[in-house]
């Protein structure tokens, strides 16, 4: 463990083979710290490591540190194994950080992906996913954007209406005038801030 905060502490983009190969440690301390470790870089090559920790048998630590790291990375190739873990991994933080974490990366291809989580069963996942696509930004609005201003957490339904702001698509403009009246003023407030950004 001392060896893999040492490695991330000094330079990490020298040292990716050594932190790559200790995220394989038997310790489980260790692969996150690996994981860590390898964030602070932005050495490509750390792709496939942190992928193969973020789909493996690890703990959810590990596996939410491997999400975070590969954001850090700022590798495209990291999308499809984001939206893999987003979909399917079994912890609702590890999902909730693969959102935050496509959202990061700012690809277009990352929109589906986010728009399909829209539907989680986490509160946090749903709101991550609608901050995503807001932060990524869309030519259209996704129908499950839109949807969701009517998702039963507050804060899902201001993360919704704040994209929808971001994406100016008017297809969002009836959904976003109902929740004027919605009993949350922080919904309120995003929703009429979303209206005057809007062409029409």
């Amino acid at each position: 463990r001392v060896s893999a905060w040492g490695l991330g502490n000094i330079d990490p983009s020298t040292a990716t083979a050594q932190l790559v190969r200790a995220l394989d440690d038997a310790d489980a301390n260790v692969r996150e710290t690996a994981a860590w470790a390898l964030g602070q870089g932005s050495d490509h090559a750390a792709v496939a490591g942190l992928g193969r920790r973020l789909h493996g048998a690890d703990d959810a630590h590990v596996r939410h540190t491997a999400a975070w790291a590969l954001a850090q990375v700022d590798d495209r190739a990291a999308v499809p194994l984001l939206g893999a873990a987003l979909k399917s991994d079994r912890d609702a933080d590890v999902r909730a950080m693969s959102a935050w974490a496509l959202a990061q990366l700012d690809a277009k291809e990352a929109v589906p992906l986010l728009a399909a989580a829209l539907t989680d069963s986490s509160a946090d996942v749903r709101s991550n996913a609608a901050w995503g696509i807001g932060s990524i930004g869309a030519e259209h609005a996704p129908a499950a954007l839109i949807s969701a201003l009517k998702d039963p957490a507050s804060g899902v339904r201001e993360k919704a209406a704040w994209a929808l702001g971001t994406i100016s698509d008017p297809a969002g403009v009836p959904g976003l005038r109902d929740v004027l009246k919605d009993a949350s003023s922080d919904v309120r407030k995003a929703a009429l801030w979303a209206l005057t950004q809007m062409d029409d």
